[in-house]
């Protein structure tokens, strides 16, 4: 039994997530032995009709391949993002079943690595979506993926049309019972800053954590972000 607020994402892969029929997993770095040889033929096993399709940044793409198998990207997409001026850095694993309008989504700081899903620290959240249970959170993922789409940054016919035909089948939240808890923000059209600045209640909060492993120089980094928060508080 899993410890409660712990997620072991091995056993997600190749245990609980079955009878899917797209898969999308997304990444900044990709170890193709630990996908080829550990998750993969499990992921197929227990979800044999799926289209299975990993993104991961273009830059990290060419390192992988020092690390790839005679299986690396021949079962499965393996299409690498390149951003002109960034790099593409999302951790979102989407399992979804066209049939029964489901979906299961995974958000946060693993990647597709052995140390990602194993030795590190890292947070991750789990969300499960059907036709009878749906919230907002879920147009914020289909969004991120369309707009990757409409951007031109995937360009694999294949895997377009399989991502567009989940995206599709996927439920969409009434209105009325669409609020939530908690909200998905991407920058693939605007600053995640200012996005979440504009999503906070000015009055709900007094401090403000930040957990990073990589930052600016923290006088630059205060500076900006104190301006931007004290923009929000008497605003």
């Amino acid at each position: 039994m899993a410890q409660e607020g712990i997620i072991n994402l091995i056993a997600e892969f190749t245990e609980r997530q079955r009878h899917n029929d797209i898969i999308v997993l997304t990444t900044f770095c990709f170890d193709p032995y630990f996908f080829d040889k550990f998750l993969f033929h499990k992921i197929r096993s227990n979800n044999p009709f799926s289209e299975i399709i990993v993104l991961v940044d273009g830059q990290q793409y060419a390192q992988a391949m020092e690390r790839s198998t005679n299986d690396t990207g021949r079962n499965y997409h393996l299409i690498p993002i390149y951003l002109p001026h960034g790099v593409f850095h999302p951790k979102i694993f989407l399992f979804g079943s066209t049939e029964k309008k489901t979906a299961t989504v995974y958000i946060g700081s693993s990647n597709l690595t052995m140390a990602g899903f194993t030795r590190n620290a890292e947070m991750i959240a789990k969300m499960e979506y059907s036709p009878e249970n749906v919230d907002s959170t879920l147009e914020s993922v289909k969004d991120f993926f369309q707009q990757l789409i409409q951007q031109k940054y995937i360009l694999d016919p294949r895997a377009i049309n399989a991502i567009q035909h989940l995206l599709g089948s996927l439920p969409t939240p009434d209105d009325e019972l669409s609020d939530t808890d908690y909200i998905i923000l991407h920058n693939m059209q605007f600053p995640i800053l200012p996005l979440m600045l504009e999503n906070l209640d000015q009055d709900s909060f007094s401090e403000l954590f930040l957990l990073a492993p990589f930052f600016p120089p923290m006088h630059v980094f205060s500076k900006g972000l104190q301006n931007k928060l004290q923009s929000v508080r008497s605003g």
